[in-house]
């Protein structure tokens, strides 16, 4: 839903908090989804670790990797379940301008939320740092795994560029019109 040149009115707002509502709904869906595939994957990992352990006499170090990984996958899946949460129970009655204020603060990138995404990687880090096959090349791994999360937020911008900034850009410009109106 990308604005057009001209301005969004106020009288486009019905059409806009339909589209916004369609996109709120998909949004939640995909952080339930998301939030699945982390709950399973905390006891794989869990299991992973203590089977490796018990049964093939890996390092407690070793152990401890897959455990880092488990709390990675647990701070992702609860971020996941909030997200799923924010965005269903969304309360599209309140006042029109508290409701775009939501919306701008919700469609805006690296919001609240991202500080639980960020000490997910550091858990991610501490256990690809205790896997004994990088002991030898630590620096290699740091280089690649820092390359990858910031291939992740480019990738991450970009669909927000195009997805989400221009909802965050017509809430914005309602509370403009709102604003300037009072």
């Amino acid at each position: 839903m990308k604005p057009n040149k001209e301005n969004i009115t106020l009288n486009d707002l019905g059409a806009f908090t339909s589209k916004l509502q369609e996109k709120d709904k998909k949004y939640a869906t995909q952080s339930k989804r998301l939030q699945y595939v982390y709950w399973f994957l905390i006891p794989f990992y869990l299991i992973l670790g203590t089977y490796d352990y018990i049964f093939d006499g890996t390092t407690v170090k070793e152990f401890l990797s897959q455990v880092s990984f488990a709390i990675a996958m647990l701070v992702f899946a609860l971020t996941f379940r909030k997200l799923a949460k924010e965005y269903n129970f969304v309360d599209y009655s309140e006042p029109t301008l508290t409701m775009l204020k939501k919306v701008v603060k919700r469609y805006t990138p690296f919001h609240g939320n991202s500080r639980w995404v960020f000490v997910a990687l550091i858990f991610l880090d501490a256990g690809l740092c205790l896997k004994r096959q990088f002991d030898k090349d630590l620096l290699h791994i740091q280089i690649v795994f820092l390359g990858a999360i910031a291939i992740s937020i480019c990738v991450g911008l970009i669909l927000w560029l195009n997805k989400y900034k221009p909802i965050r850009d017509a809430a914005k410009q309602l509370i403009n019109d709102i604003e300037m109106n009072n």
